[in-house]
C-alpha cells in the first residue's frame, strides 16, 4: 500500500476517503508500505502514478513468464482503455487519460494481461500488437 496515499487518506478523512476503511491497514505489521518506485520480492513492481488520486500507484508482477499489470483506478475498466477521454473525477484527468495509453501501448509491447476491478464483463484483458 502507497504509504503517501494513506496519509493523505487520514487527512482528508470524509471526503473520497473514510477512514473506518482503512484505519486497520495501518495498525497491521503484515502490510507492505511503498513510496515511489520499487519492488517487493524482486518480482512485484510498483511506481508512483498519481493521475487517479495523487498518490496512485500501479502494481507489474512479472515472475520471469507471464506479466500481469494491476493498474488500479487508472486502468478500471477496458472500455476506459479503448476509449481516450479524460474523466472529472479523476486528481489529474490529464494525466490519467496519456497513462492510460501508455499503459496499453506497454502491455501490447510485453504482452502483459491487464486487472480490471471495476469490469465485472471482461475482469482480464491482452491487448494484441
Amino acid at each position: 500500500m502507497s504509504k503517501p496515499e494513506l496519509d493523505y487518506a487520514f487527512a482528508n478523512d470524509g471526503k473520497s476517503y473514510h477512514k473506518e476503511d482503512f484505519d486497520l491497514l495501518a495498525q497491521r505489521d503484515n502490510v507492505v508500505f511503498t513510496e515511489g518506485k520499487g519492488n517487493i520480492d524482486g518480482y512485484i513492481h510498483y511506481e508512483w502514478s498519481g493521475g487517479h488520486c495523487p498518490y496512485h500507484q500501479v502494481f507489474l508482477i512479472d515472475d520471469g513468464e507471464d506479466k500481469v499489470f494491476f493498474g488500479g483506478d487508472e486502468a478500471p475498466q477496458i472500455s476506459q482503455m479503448k476509449s481516450r477521454f479524460v474523466a472529472k473525477y479523476d486528481y489529474d484527468g490529464k494525466r490519467a487519460s496519456e497513462l492510460r495509453q501508455e499503459y496499453m501501448e506497454r502491455g501490447k509491447a510485453e504482452d502483459w494481461t491487464f486487472l480490471f476491478y471495476h469490469d465485472t464483463k471482461q475482469p482480464t484483458a491482452k491487448f494484441q500488437v
